[in-house]
């Protein structure tokens, strides 16, 4: 369950619901942050938290679900505070266990633990750090389920979600603050600066990467970066994805406002695709990278605008 609240932070921190397990707080800047950045923050943010829920939980219930619900919205700095629950459990063993408890306490301590990897702030080698990651997480999962299952976390669905939260991180500015808080756990101040994208070679260490090459694509323009920030996201066909782009010509037009878009857009452009596999030769992930944007199509009467570049 996740109730949103609005408080006055320099009044008085906000008060836990009597069966809220894991809160999430955007403490900003009246009258100068961005609404628009820190409610898209928020909302990446609780994907990201929901996403690890996904994650984690196949290392303890296999083909469980756990959901999470919005209760309410109210103005202010905002805080999130989010209970778990299951849904789809089979397994009969599984059912005997008082999940109410062992399970909320486990994604909690996971999803700290994950914020600690990303924030960054041990100086070691990334591999280092992960091996010590995947040992925590296994060792958090074994704690509630110590005899039933081997901790096997979906990487493709924790990287998501990790990135999910750094894009949230990179949408705030300075002055503006993340804190993650619970009973069992505390307050843990995030660091926003640690912002930077999780590559798939660092979370799995693939053994191979091919590039798929540039291909001239047309894409729905979903969400710009306005702040050049975060990466903008994009819709081709059915499929929906995000990437940087690297054609710092025409950025440096489109925020200094020397370019147009407008909802409904669409960018003719060069597109760079890698494509990410595990050992096994399963594909993890696909990342695209905007090489080159050669042409703006509005949708008011199919006007198109075509750039010199």
């Amino acid at each position: 369950m996740i109730r949103i609240i609005g408080v006055h932070y320099t009044d008085y921190l906000p008060m836990r619901p009597e069966h809220a397990e894991f809160g999430v707080t955007i403490d900003f800047i009246r009258g100068r942050s961005d609404p628009v950045q820190v409610f898209a923050a928020m909302t990446d943010l609780l994907a990201g938290f929901a996403g690890m829920d996904r994650a984690l939980i196949g290392a303890i219930a296999p083909g469980a679900e756990p959901v999470t619900v919005i209760e309410d919205v109210e103005a202010a700095s905002i805080t999130a505070w989010i209970k778990s629950r299951l849904e789809k459990v089979e397994d009969d063993a599984l059912k005997s266990l008082d999940w109410k408890k062992q399970v909320g306490v486990y994604l909690v301590k996971a999803k700290y633990r994950v914020i600690e990897f990303l924030d960054d702030r041990l100086k070691a080698e990334k591999q280092e750090r992960l091996k010590q990651l995947r040992n925590d997480l296994g060792e958090l999962a074994q704690e509630v389920a110590p005899a039933m299952f081997a901790p096997e976390i979906d990487p493709s669905l924790l990287l998501e979600a990790m990135n999910k939260v750094q894009a949230a991180k990179g949408m705030l500015t300075h002055g503006e603050r993340v804190t993650i808080r619970s009973d069992d756990a505390g307050d843990h101040a995030v660091d926003i600066t640690s912002n930077d994208p999780i590559e798939i070679e660092v979370l799995e260490a693939p053994p191979d990467s091919i590039g798929g090459g540039d291909t001239e694509m047309i894409l729905l323009i979903k969400k710009a970066d306005m702040l050049g920030k975060s990466q903008w996201e994009f819709k081709h066909g059915s499929s929906s994805f995000r990437a940087k782009i690297a054609d710092e010509d025409w950025l440096e037009r489109f925020h200094r406002g020397q370019e147009r878009i407008a909802s409904g857009a669409r960018m003719r452009a060069t597109v760079t695709e890698t494509y990410s596999y595990t050992a096994a030769g399963d594909l993890i992930a696909g990342d695209h990278e905007v090489k080159t944007v050669h042409e703006i199509i509005l949708p008011t009467d199919g006007i198109q605008v075509r750039l010199d570049v």
